[in-house]
């Protein structure tokens, strides 16, 4: 899963730095880390590194910083295959003084780490290189570190290069798993991590892919390049293969909810199941071509969107309304607070952009039409890229920045009308709906009850997502060259903040309150509950990673 996004997450206010307003900045280029007010622009201590970094994870007590570097090498620009030509590199930062403490060479390339819960050690693995060319072949390890004094006080080396690292709610187990490489099977292999001593090795199917989800200290995995596809379970807790569950012709994970322990699991029998612990459900009957799942506020309705249908799943008795046909290339659904009206995005690699306005309470295709600006569309041709899911960043930010695993996509916070982030969005109280058109760089506002197209409202190019913020009182649209905030009120532009067309990423706060531009060398705070700049850091080159300490 190499995927590239800037991170964001918000402490709690047992850190260090949990003083109002402050952050901490990663910047790549000038190899250093930086405290910052967010109020007042002021940029206070600076750590200077040894190594490039690719991104910080806080200890849980907040009192160490460690800044992971990949090393020196090369990406493909074609498959971003990471080729490094040295180690990788972990620096421990002191958070109270912002010292350096020291730094450990670690091995080649770097994949998950994680600080103990109690932050007494920091687990990393190293995940190696696997490639057809054998000079280019290097090794994994897996690496703990005493986190106050920087010693290493373990190595293990690993046999094969490894895609992903878990770790289990306690922190007592670790899971790896390693792709199938000739001739050994693909294979999540359990690790104690008080002594980083292998207890159990599972061999899975040559086509199982990277975990899907660890919930519940159960990590799923699916085998999904056949017709009768597995879904594995594997317990961190009892440290074992728990069970084998057929999931169906060419399964795939719809959507992942771990508040309630749910995997949503579509197939091209027409099935949408629902996986708890080692359980799985009764299907209900969806339409062909599954691509994601989407839900009302309350989760107690699945909203199942094929390629040119959807379908309304009740979620208790797991029955589901007869299919409502719409045009092809849907990609993403939200439907209103009240349950009355849906609202499809068509987009993908072959165009961009249209909606659909669905009766919900009649399943019928109320009107169908094109996004954005016709004008700008005819000018710009017909082949422009749709925002698509790659493009989502909330789930991985949260994920990574606090030292978490693999799990990064959307799917992984079901996507309702209230925590919507993406190419489509609805004001709280179903009024309007947003349809972000990416290649005419348009939100188009369409009426919540009548479904008619009201105005466009032209936002910055290479647009990337919609955000709300204020609890909807403002909608972000991200773009490459710009943040324009809308009042959903008036739907005027309220604010728009610029960055010479490189914004690299939109982070908001977890109470909310701020939001930050990112940009090449520029970063701008929004105060989020009356959409007006408030900051402006021009002192980094590069900013990679932009945490709110709140």
């Amino acid at each position: 899963m190499k995927q590239h996004f800037v991170l964001a997450l918000c402490l709690v206010s047992g850190s260090a730095f949990a003083q109002a307003r402050k952050a901490v900045v990663l910047d790549s280029e000038s190899k250093s880390v930086a405290v910052v007010d967010v109020a007042s622009g002021s940029v206070g201590e600076r750590v200077t590194l040894s190594d490039t970094p690719q991104r910080m994870i806080l200890s849980p007590d907040g009192k160490r910083i460690a800044v992971l570097s990949r090393g020196e090498g090369s990406t493909s620009f074609w498959t971003s295959h990471f080729n490094p030509t040295s180690k990788s590199s972990v620096t421990l930062i002191d958070a109270s003084t912002m010292k350096s403490i020291a730094r450990v060479e670690l091995g080649w390339d770097v994949g998950r780490a994680s600080f103990s819960s109690d932050s007494g050690t920091l687990t990393v693995l190293t995940p190696g290189v696997l490639s057809n060319k054998p000079a280019e072949v290097k090794p994994a390890e897996l690496v703990r570190i005493n986190a106050k004094s920087a010693e290493v006080t373990k190595r293990v080396p690993l046999d094969r290069a490894a895609e992903s690292f878990e770790i289990s709610s306690n922190g007592a187990t670790g899971a790896i798993f390693f792709k199938a490489a000739n001739p050994k099977p693909a294979e999540v292999r359990l690790v104690d991590l008080a002594s980083l001593d292998t207890v159990a090795a599972i061999p899975l199917s040559n086509s199982t892919d990277s975990p899907v989800a660890l919930i519940k200290d159960n990590l799923y995995l699916i085998d999904k390049n056949t017709k009768a596809a597995k879904l594995y379970v594997v317990s961190l807790s009892d440290r074992k293969l728990a069970a084998t569950l057929d999931a169906g012709d060419h399964a795939l994970v719809g959507a992942v909810d771990p508040d309630r322990g749910n995997i949503y699991v579509l197939n091209h029998n027409d099935e949408l199941r629902i996986i708890n612990g080692t359980t799985i459900s009764s299907a209900a009957t969806i339409a062909r071509n599954p691509v994601t799942v989407r839900f009302s506020d309350d989760k107690k309705t699945a909203y199942v969107v094929s390629n040119a249908a959807l379908t309304v799943v009740d979620l208790a008795k797991m029955t589901s309304s007869p299919s409502v046909g719409i045009r092809a290339m849907a990609a993403d659904f939200v439907a209103s607070p009240d349950g009355r009206r849906g609202f499809v995005y068509h987009g993908g690699e072959g165009g961009c952009c249209w909606a659909t306005v669905v009766d919900l309470t009649n399943n019928s295709n109320m009107k169908s039409f094109i996004t954005g600006s016709k004008g700008a569309r005819f000018a710009q041709g017909l082949l422009a890229a749709a925002a698509s899911a790659a493009s989502y960043q909330s789930g991985k930010s949260a994920a990574q920045s606090r030292g978490g695993g693999s799990f990064m996509y959307t799917i992984y916070t079901p996507r309702v009308a209230k925590a919507a982030r993406g190419p489509l969005a609805i004001r709280p109280d179903g009024k309007y709906a947003y349809y972000l058109d990416a290649q005419t760089s348009n939100v188009t506002l369409v009426d919540g009850e009548s479904g008619e197209r009201l105005q466009n409202i032209g936002v910055g190019g290479g647009a990337h997502e919609l955000v709300m913020l204020a609890n909807g009182k403002y909608l972000a649209a991200v773009s490459d060259e710009s943040v324009t905030v809308i009042d959903t009120d008036t739907n005027q532009i309220k604010t728009e903040v610029k960055l010479s067309g490189d914004v690299a990423d939109f982070v908001v706060s977890s109470n909310g309150d701020y939001a930050a531009v990112i940009g090449k060398g520029k970063i701008a705070v929004i105060d989020a509950r009356n959409a007006s700049q408030v900051a402006t850091f021009d002192a980094f080159k590069r900013p990679a990673q932009f945490i709110f300490l709140d």
